[in-house]
This record gives C-alpha cells, sequence and structure tokens, in this order.
C-alpha cells in the first residue's frame, strides 16, 4: 500500500505564501518548514476538502532579480584612525577591575627609594608652601630611615634583642612626635576659639555701644526738648508780666487808653514784627537750620581712614531709611478705578450721533450729575465690620466637676495599668535573651578574673625562679667560702 506525506495548513496559506504549494506535491521546502504527518490508506473522510485547494494567485518567481548578477568584490570599508574597544567580563563592576593599573612611581630593584617620595603627602595648602613643622617631619623622616637601616639583622639571640630595643625606642620617639604634633594641632584649634570669641565679643561691644549712643542721643533730644519748652514757658510769661507791668503804669499815670492795632500799617512797614519777628519776642524763623549745617558739624574728611570711620561713626537710624509709601486700602483703589472709568465714558456718551440729536444737551447734565454723585460718594469710607459677641459657657456643676476629675483619674490608672502589663508581657517575652545577655557579661568578667589571676600566677612563677636562683648562688657562694677555709692550714 502507498504511504502519502500529509502535511498540516492553515487556511489563509494559498493567499500570503508566495511560495506556496499544494499539499500533494512532494516539496521539499515546504516539508523544511513545517512537520509532516505520516497517514496510511487513502484520503477520505472529513478532511477530503482540503485537498482540492487550489492558488487563486498565479505562481509567481521567488527568487530576487539580482541572483543572477556576476559575484562582486565587497566594497573596502575605511577604517578610523580611532576607534573604541570593551570587553565584557563575568564579574561585577564593582568586583572587577576595569583600568589596568600603573602605578604612580617605579623604584628599580636593589635601589633605595628617593627622599622626594616623601613630599608626595603635601599639597598647597596642606603643607605647601614648606614651612617649619614640615621640615622637622622630614628630618624626622630621614633620622627613621637611618635608624632602620642601622638595625642589625635577627641572626642570633643577642641581635633580636638589641634589634628590638631599638625599634622600642624608636617608637617611642614617633609616639612623643605624634603628642607634640597633636598638642599643637589642639593649639591651633583653641587660637581659632580664642579669634572666634574675641571676634564675638567685639561685634556685641559694638553693638552695646551702638544701643548706648542711641540711647544718649534720645535722651539728649528729649533734654533739648524739655529746655526748649522752659524757654518757651519762661519768655510766655515774661511778656505776660511786662504787659501788666505796662499796664499797671498806665493805670498809674491815669492814661489808660486802649489802642487798637493798625493792621494795614503794620504790613506796610516792612520792618515790623509781621516780616520778621524779633528774638526777644521768643520766636524762631530758622528753629532747625542749624541742624542741617554740614560745615559746621562735620569734620573735614582729608585721609582715607577718616572716610572709612564715618560708617562706624553713623549711627543706624540715619543708614537706615525714613521714607515709606502710603497705603492705599483695596476698596478705596477700587473705588476710585471705577470713577475715573466713568469719568472717562461720560463724554464719549454725550458726543455719540443719538446722544447729540435725540438727547440734545440731556447727556452732558446727566455726565455732570453722576461726576457729583460719584465725585461725593466714592470717596466715602468703608464700613467696619461689628465684632460679634464673644460666645460664653457656662459653668459646669461642681457634681459634674467632681465626676468628670474622677473619670480622668480612672483612665490615668486604666491607661498605667496597661503600659505596665505591656512592659511585664516584654520581660517575659525576651526573659531567655536577657539570660543570655547576663550569662554573656558574666562570661566576659570571669575572663577578665581569669586573666588577671593568670598574671598574678606568671608574676609568682617569675618571683619564684628569681629567689631560686639567689638562693642557688648564695650556696653556691657560701660552699665555696667554706672549701676555702677547709682547705687552708690552720
Amino acid at each position: 500500500m502507498s504511504r502519502f506525506h500529509v502535511m498540516e495548513s492553515r487556511a489563509l496559506d494559498h493567499r500570503y505564501d508566495t511560495v506556496f504549494a499544494s499539499p500533494l506535491q512532494d516539496n521539499a521546502a515546504y516539508k523544511a518548514k513545517r512537520p509532516s504527518l505520516d497517514a496510511s490508506g487513502g484520503v477520505g473522510g472529513r478532511n477530503t476538502y482540503k485537498y482540492f485547494k487550489r492558488p487563486i494567485v498565479p505562481l509567481l518567481n521567488a527568487a530576487s532579480p539580482n541572483v543572477g548578477d556576476p559575484k562582486k568584490p565587497p566594497t573596502p570599508e575605511e577604517e578610523p584612525y580611532t576607534r573604541e574597544a570593551g570587553t565584557q567580563t563575568l564579574y561585577r563592576e564593582s568586583d572587577a577591575q576595569t583600568d589596568p593599573y600603573s602605578p604612580e612611581f617605579a623604584v628599580p630593584e636593589g635601589v633605595s627609594e628617593p627622599e622626594l617620595l616623601m613630599l608626595q603627602g603635601l599639597g598647597a595648602g596642606a603643607g605647601l608652601p614648606v614651612g617649619l613643622q614640615e621640615v622637622e617631619l622630614l628630618e624626622h623622616a630621614r633620622e627613621r630611615r637611618r635608624v632602620e637601616a642601622s638595625l642589625p639583622p635577627s641572626t642570633d639571640e643577642a641581635s633580636l634583642m638589641l634589634r628590638k630595643k631599638l625599634m622600642e625606642e624608636q617608637e617611642v620617639r614617633e609616639l612623643r612626635l605624634r603628642a607634640s604634633e597633636l598638642d599643637r594641632i589642639a593649639e591651633r584649634r583653641l587660637e581659632v576659639l580664642r579669634r572666634a570669641m574675641a571676634e564675638r565679643d567685639q561685634g556685641n561691644q559694638f553693638l552695646a555701644e551702638q544701643r548706648i549712643e542711641a540711647l544718649r542721643q534720645r535722651k539728649v533730644q528729649e533734654r533739648e526738648r524739655q529746655r526748649h519748652q522752659t524757654q518757651h514757658r519762661r519768655l510766655k510769661v515774661l511778656r505776660k508780666l511786662a504787659k501788666a507791668r505796662e499796664s499797671m503804669d498806665k493805670k498809674l499815670r491815669g492814661s489808660e487808653t486802649r489802642k487798637k492795632r493798625d493792621i494795614i500799617a503794620d504790613y506796610a512797614d516792612f520792618g515790623s514784627g509781621v516780616y520778621a519777628p524779633v528774638q526777644r519776642e521768643g520766636r524762631r524763623l530758622d528753629r532747625d537750620a542749624a541742624k542741617f549745617d554740614i560745615l559746621q558739624k562735620t569734620a573735614p574728611i582729608t585721609t582715607y581712614q577718616k572716610a572709612a570711620s564715618l560708617h562706624s561713626k553713623a549711627r543706624r537710624e540715619a543708614l537706615a531709611a525714613s521714607a515709606e509709601l502710603a497705603k492705599l486700602d483695596a476698596l478705596f483703589r477700587s473705588r476710585r478705578m471705577a470713577a475715573e472709568g466713568l469719568f472717562d465714558d461720560a463724554p464719549k456718551l454725550g458726543t455719540t450721533a443719538l446722544g447729540a440729536t435725540a438727547l440734545g444737551g440731556t447727556m452732558l447734565g446727566a455726565t455732570a450729575s453722576l461726576q457729583s454723585t460719584v465725585g461725593s460718594t466714592w470717596r466715602r469710607k468703608a464700613q467696619r465690620v461689628e465684632r460679634p459677641e464673644t460666645p460664653r459657657v457656662e459653668a459646669a456643676a461642681e457634681s459634674e466637676d467632681a465626676a468628670a476629675r474622677a473619670v480622668l483619674l480612672l483612665q490615668r490608672l486604666l491607661r498605667g495599668r496597661a503600659v505596665q502589663n505591656a512592659m511585664f508581657q516584654g520581660r517575659a517575652k525576651f526573659r531567655e535573651l536577657i539570660a543570655e545577655l547576663r550569662v554573656a557579661d558574666q562570661i566576659e568578667h570571669d575572663g577578665a578574673f581569669q586573666e588577671s589571676a593568670v598574671a598574678e600566677a606568671a608574676a609568682a612563677r617569675k618571683e619564684a625562679v628569681r629567689f631560686a636562683a639567689m638562693e642557688a648562688m648564695a650556696g653556691s657562694v657560701i660552699s665555696a667560702v667554706v672549701q676555702a677555709l677547709q682547705e687552708q692550714p690552720l
């Protein structure tokens, strides 16, 4: 029985696929793209209609038009002068070293480092320009190098002990130098603090002097004002006394004739008191003229120091701006703008064709009445809103107040008990952790006690060894003396 290659197809393959082939054809390309199904027997059943489809579009050539053209060599690409190259690693950027390491300097083998490298930590404002402190540090570094070069090699025990002793001495010297450097830095910081405190005290003193000067000026002005008032009252009383004496003299002489003032004659005489009041009458036209006499009160400025000292000597009130702009009410401003707009539009309404022909002079009269009405109303002061009456709360009764206090006390007790219960629950919850911390603390104290005990035992052992050595030396000396005495003849 023959075998057929049955391939599944889609509904619109013949319409959208340019290389569509019927499933009945043995198409290798079609088989490579879609899986094939092996079915034995003839075509029949419900899938029979699938094998009678034909493409609606004619067969097209799927090959491109330039397939038959001869092969051309590729166009050589011009290599750029510079290019960027990158690598992709399996490590993170924080763990990988992307830039190659290049040391700042390289010293050949067998050659000691030059002394110039001791200056690499210095910078502008941090050691440069070089001062006495930096020179001392360089000398100390040279001394340390000489000591390190003169250390004996650790070949035997004596050399090792000598090397250890020299290294300890060098370490002590470095610690002393470090302590002196810290003291110098602390002294420098204290100097900065002293300078800042001096500047603060100077500023406070300047402010105090300004306040004292302002108070003195205020007192001087008050004294001058009182003196002028007293002088004015004195002159007034003297004038009254002079007039009373003059009237009394006239009465005594019997010529009591009061003369009326001739105003026309006074104004006709330019030397009268109308035009120039005499000083003896207590009147001064230039009362405040001396205040603005600059040449009299200002010292001549001949040097720069005097010009610079003007700012410090000037009072704060003289340097502050005293002119203030008048504040306009918003309601006043809006009414004025509305009135100005009405004044501007009223003549236009009166000059229109309708107003000139039909209304005639009525519009002009209305404009005049409008101006008079608005002019009298737009300047009216706004009515001030009356403050509402303050609400009052009736006091509670004594029994209600006592009940409220009892309720507050009960609430405080309940809240306190709740906080106390929460604290007890937390302590019970973390009881094991507290016990663990206590055990750790006890172990730490026990460890310190054990260390002290071990140190004491070592010291006692060392003392016992020293005592035994001394006893052995004393015994050997005594035995030698006894032996020498025994050998000597009597």
